[in-house]
């Protein structure tokens, strides 16, 4: 299954890591955390899942990872950034 919008791209860049829509020119710059989000859901996981491994491994609360985790997909999904059934 494909997370992010046909056009759009995962791409490094001097200044760090974008979403890069090349058809209509929009990017947003995204930190480690949301690429390992972005791309295990790529890969087929589910998000509570994903934010359950990301509070093991950094410590934080698994509640407020999964809500973090469903705040950054709402935003990108609000940027056109993602598909509305990621």
């Amino acid at each position: 299954m494909s997370l992010l919008n046909k056009n759009v791209t995962i791409t490094s860049t001097t200044e760090g890591v974008v979403l890069l829509d090349t058809v209509r020119g929009v990017y947003w710059h995204v930190n480690d955390t949301a690429v390992r989000v972005i791309e295990a859901l790529e890969r087929g996981r589910r998000l509570e899942a994903v934010g359950a491994d990301i509070a093991r491994d950094t410590g934080a609360d698994p509640d407020q990872v999964l809500r973090d985790c469903a705040r950054l997909l709402a935003d990108l999904r609000r940027a056109h950034l993602i598909r509305r059934s990621g």
